[in-house]
C-alpha cells in the first residue's frame, strides 16, 4: 500500500514537470512582443546612444543593424528628444530609435535590418519623420521568409508625429526585415542626417523555429537575439517525462 501510494505521488509530480514544460514551449515564443527600447537609456536622463555602421542594437530579443559603410542608428531619450524639438526630433513621452544616412556618403536611401534568433511574425510598428519635412514620405518594409519569398509593404508618413502601422496577414514566417526610406533630404545645402525615419512599439511574435539566417548584412555573420532555451530542447524534455510518466503507470498500474 505504502509502495503504491509512492508511486502515485511521483506520477504526479511528473505529470505536473510535463505540463508545466509543455506550457513554457508554447507560452515563450507564442506571446507577442513590443520592443519599446525602454531598457537602453532611462528615459529621463538627457541622452542620445550610437550605434555606428553594422553595430547591432538588440532590444527587447530583437536586433537591429545597418550594412557597414551606410547609415547610423540611434536610441534618443524621451527627454533627449524633448529638448530638441526645435531641431525637428518627435517626442511621444517614450524613448525611440532613430535611423538615417549621411549625405556625405552619396547614398539614395536610408535601409535598416531587423531580425530575430527565431522565426517571426510582425503585427504593427510606430513610425514618424521630422517636423521639416513638409511632404509626405514613404517607408518601405520588405519581410524576406523563411521559403525564400519576399513580401513588401509600404507606409505614408505624414507627420512627425508618430503613426501606428499594422502589417497584413502575410507578414509571417520571416528571417529578417529591410527597412527603406528613400526621401530626400529636405534642407538646402544640408550634409549630415539625410533621410531619416524613426520607429517605436513594434510588435512581433517568435515562433518555435530556430532561425538560421547568417546574411551578410549584420556584419559579422552572427544572429540577432539574446540566447533563450531552445524550443527543440524544451521538447525532447517534454517527450521524456511523457514517456516517464507514462513508464510509471504502467508499471505501478494494478494487473
Amino acid at each position: 500500500m505504502e509502495k503504491k501510494l509512492i508511486g502515485m505521488i511521483m506520477n504526479i509530480q511528473v505529470f505536473f514537470l510535463a505540463v508545466t514544460a509543455i506550457f513554457i514551449l508554447f507560452s515563450q515564443n507564442a506571446s507577442a512582443t513590443t520592443v519599446t527600447f525602454e531598457e537602453i537609456i532611462n528615459p529621463s536622463v538627457e541622452g542620445q546612444i550610437e550605434y555606428p555602421f553594422g553595430e547591432k542594437l538588440i532590444s527587447s530579443g530583437m536586433a537591429f543593424w545597418t550594412a557597414p559603410g551606410t547609415n547610423n542608428i540611434h536610441v534618443n531619450s524621451a527627454t533627449w528628444a524633448d529638448n530638441r524639438a526645435y531641431l525637428g526630433f518627435p517626442n511621444n513621452g517614450t524613448n525611440y530609435l532613430t535611423s538615417y544616412s549621411d549625405n556625405n556618403l552619396g547614398l539614395t536611401s536610408t535601409v535598416m535590418y531587423l531580425s530575430s534568433e527565431y522565426i517571426f511574425s510582425m503585427t504593427s510598428v510606430d513610425a514618424s519623420m521630422f517636423s521639416y519635412y513638409s511632404t509626405t514620405n514613404t517607408l518601405t518594409f520588405y519581410g524576406h521568409q523563411n521559403n525564400g519569398a519576399t513580401i513588401e509593404q509600404t507606409f505614408m508618413l505624414q507627420s512627425d508625429m508618430f503613426q501606428t502601422f499594422l502589417f497584413n496577414d502575410s507578414w509571417n514566417n520571416l528571417q529578417y526585415i529591410e527597412i527603406a526610406a528613400n526621401f530626400p533630404y529636405p534642407i538646402p545645402g544640408g550634409n549630415y542626417h539625410g533621410r531619416i525615419f524613426n520607429l517605436d512599439n513594434l510588435v512581433y511574435t517568435n515562433s518555435a523555429t530556430p532561425n538560421s539566417y547568417t546574411g551578410p548584412e549584420t556584419g559579422d555573420g552572427s544572429n540577432a537575439a539574446a540566447p533563450v532555451p531552445e524550443p527543440a530542447t524544451i521538447v525532447l524534455f517534454c517527450t521524456g517525462v511523457v514517456i516517464l510518466s507514462g513508464a510509471r503507470f504502467g508499471r505501478n498500474k494494478p494487473c
